[in-house]
């Protein structure tokens, strides 16, 4: 029971308790006390992208992902929808100056294969983005028959712990 009850606070934004009040910043969690009403949000957050069809040379601006803080990419899971052995190679990229080329995240780009668990990947070139910075995506190649690539990047907002 403990064990899902932590997966599930991981997942949420925001909680509010009822009960005594403190204020306290750990383990990922800001907890402020406020009255009687001590309120719990998550410094993790997630922002996801489905690019349809993905071709070699697209290249997409994340426009409707906005933040106003700095933040660092933790994780990253992406997985393809197709057939005929997909395969995606793609990168992620940030910085002030949309036509430079900004600094890659992912350091190399990733080779995305998976259409049934999807893969994680952790290991990261330049994760931490500031909160005046745009971010990308490219697509450098495609093989296989690819309908859609869905990435989930996970990030930490503010410092890390």
């Amino acid at each position: 029971m403990k064990t899902l009850f932590l997966t599930i606070l991981f997942f949420l934004s925001s909680l509010t308790l009822f009960g005594q009040g403190y204020s306290k910043a750990t383990n990922g969690w800001i907890v402020s006390s406020k009255g009687d009403t001590t309120s719990i949000q998550s410094k993790w957050k997630s922002k996801n992208i489905v690019i349809t069809e993905p071709l070699a040379g697209d290249d997409l601006f994340g426009n409707h992902w906005e933040w106003k803080r700095d933040f660092t990419i933790k994780r990253i899971h992406a997985v393809l929808v197709g057939t005929s052995v997909p395969s995606v190679t793609w990168t992620i990229r940030h910085g002030t100056d949309r036509n430079a080329a900004g600094a890659e995240v992912t350091g190399g780009g990733y080779v995305t294969t998976s259409t049934t668990t999807g893969t994680t990947y952790t290991a990261f070139n330049d994760a931490t983005i500031n909160s005046e910075e745009m971010l990308w995506f490219e697509i450098t190649d495609q093989s296989g028959t690819v309908t859609e690539l869905n990435i989930t990047v996970y990030y930490y907002m503010g410092d890390i712990e």
